[in-house]
């Protein structure tokens, strides 16, 4: 079976859609023969093989379509092309199936229509994203670009996604409230099936920690609806209990908001570190840190939780989307309501405080991804709903 992977992420860029696609490939590659279509890498917007991207993967092809300059734009041109070159590329490649690793890869093509399967995967809505904008409280100066976008675009943005979803026959949601959210906002009422995210276990893993002071990391894109000042407010009253607590804020975006409010808090400098690394390299930061916070205002089935989980960390997040799958309060971490810096640092301190829980913590989040969230269970899944995919 050939499989043409539409996505606006791929390694070597960083994000849950890159991740997903990273994971997805390992999972299935030895099964189809996978060609991957994406911006990440430059290029002139001609569908040719990239030469110097190089996967571990077997039967995968990367391919290069548009360059990557900017979230919004680079996206528009994305699927400006796609529309004009995936139609002939299927048919010279004999493409049995089209799988969008996200909506924003193929909104434009599947408006057009084209005549073999195709599937996209859903990681959160327009709609979703927007509210989840919204009950975050940061003034729109300070908001990530991309959520400028998404707020100052949004009318034209919603009635576009749902003319693209009129012409969508096959969704796969990665969590419940993705689900939910595709019935009840937009009144969906096609074939949804929920594959929740996988991820790699061989290279997230537990690694023996030799940091002593209490290390404590989010991991996410600097994004109010991630929560990051969330965790900023929640910093003093941790290091009024824990003078020598250390905060890490691993993931792209613009750091300056962030930075005034740690200034504007007095919060020493010293006690927060922002860093970008390469995906490979995540395993070791997760593993340098004690807990993992992730305070977000919407989230669907997170990456970094489940990465995170699979490296030994207790996580500490907000009641939203599918995340009480994954955080089961007071076993693998602690839920918190959304918004509530208090409690979230409450909870922060009670963990510095209980070494032993966790290191109960730590087995049982190591135990719960590992069988029940792996890459190989999500490719499994997602290969199955391609064979119903091609036999419909």
């Amino acid at each position: 079976m050939r499989i043409g992977l539409l996505t606006t992420e791929f390694i070597p860029g960083w994000g849950g859609i890159a991740s997903y696609c990273k994971n997805l490939c390992k999972a299935i590659s030895n099964d189809v023969d996978l060609h991957v279509i994406t911006n990440s890498n430059p290029g002139n917007g001609d569908i040719t093989k990239h030469a110097s991207a190089e996967t571990d993967f077997p039967n995968v092809t990367i391919h290069n379509l548009s360059t990557s300059n900017g979230v919004f734009l680079s996206d528009i041109r994305y699927q400006l092309l796609a529309a004009r070159k995936i139609p002939s590329f299927i048919k010279e490649r004999n493409i049995d199936i089209v799988h969008s690793a996200g909506p924003l890869a193929d909104q434009l093509l599947r408006i057009i229509g084209n005549d073999i399967p195709h599937i996209v995967t859903y990681h959160s809505t327009l709609q979703g994203q927007r509210q989840g904008i919204s009950n975050s409280k940061v003034g729109f100066w300070d908001l990530d670009s991309s959520e400028k976008t998404t707020i100052l675009t949004y009318p034209l943005a919603r009635a576009y996604e749902s003319l693209s979803l009129a012409r969508t026959t096959n969704i796969i949601a990665v969590s419940n409230a993705v689900r939910k959210d595709l019935m009840d906002q937009y009144g969906y009422d096609k074939a949804i099936t929920v594959i929740h995210n996988g991820i790699d276990l061989e290279l997230f893993q537990p690694y023996k920690k030799n940091n002593s002071k209490p290390r404590v990391i989010f991991s996410g894109r600097l994004i109010a609806t991630k929560g990051p000042q969330v965790v900023m407010k929640a910093i003093p009253h941790v290091l009024r209990e824990h003078k020598d607590a250390v905060f890490i804020f691993a993931g792209a975006g613009d750091k300056r908001p962030y930075v005034r409010l740690a200034h504007k808090m007095d919060i020493p400098h010293d006690r927060i570190e922002f860093c970008h690394v390469d995906y490979e390299y995540m395993p070791q930061l997760y593993n340098s840190a004690h807990i993992l916070v992730l305070p977000s205002l919407l989230e669907s089935f997170p990456m970094s939780i489940l990465e995170g989980m699979a490296c030994g960390l207790p996580a500490i997040a907000s009641d939203v989307g599918d995340v009480s799958e994954l955080v089961k309060d007071g076993i693998t971490g602690f839920l918190v309501p959304k918004g509530d810096h208090m409690a979230l640092a409450t909870k922060i301190n009670y963990l510095i405080e209980n070494p032993s829980l966790r290191i109960l913590m730590s087995q049982n989040s190591r135990e719960l991804v590992s069988d029940n969230y792996s890459a190989e269970l999500m490719g499994k899944k997602t290969l199955d709903l391609y064979d119903r995919a091609v036999k419909n």
